[in-house]
């Protein structure tokens, strides 16, 4: 919550569950601080911030595309970047 990154993203994010209903995405957006969440962090091989993680039918993807509503839209409707795991 402290890079910059984290910072310039912040609006776009408390926006996107708005947004992503808009687009009939039934999708739960959440946020968790990796710094105080270490464990959960190192599970998922947080190794840089903003990382952002969608998790879906037992597996998660990571996001790796522009931060902008439209790429996460369409990240959301099935375009994938790459599989990093199971949850």
């Amino acid at each position: 919550p402290w890079c910059g990154h984290c910072k310039r993203l912040a609006p776009l994010w408390e926006d996107l569950p708005e947004i992503l209903a808009e687009n009939e995405l039934t999708t739960t957006v959440a946020r968790v601080d990796c710094i105080e969440h270490r464990q959960l962090g190192r599970r998922f091989d947080v190794t840089g911030f903003p990382t952002l993680l969608y998790f879906r039918d037992g597996q998660v993807r990571e996001f790796r595309g522009k931060r902008s509503a439209e790429d996460f839209v369409r990240f959301a409707m099935d375009r994938w970047e790459r599989v990093v795991g199971e949850p």
